[in-house]
């Protein structure tokens, strides 16, 4: 996957519309939820995922303000 954590970010909010703020996870290999908030984040997400498997992304509705700001620009794979 090339993408940015932003353009994860707002395909996560176009899925989900009637979600006020988004907050995008991964399960570390401890079992936490991890939220991811940068584009350097989300490689190590990928990183840690079992080889041959899909990185699962887990979603979380939180209010507006508690989402991250993500300045960072798309990356098209």
């Amino acid at each position: 996957m090339n993408y940015s954590a932003k353009f994860v970010r707002d395909i996560a909010r176009n899925r989900f519309p009637c979600l006020k703020g988004v907050l995008v996870k991964y399960k570390d290999k401890e079992s936490d939820l991890v939220t991811i908030t940068t584009t350097g984040e989300l490689r190590l997400a990928e990183k840690s995922a079992p080889e041959k498997a899909s990185l699962r992304l887990y979603i979380s509705e939180v209010s507006p303000n508690q989402e991250p700001s993500m300045v960072e620009q798309y990356q098209w794979g």
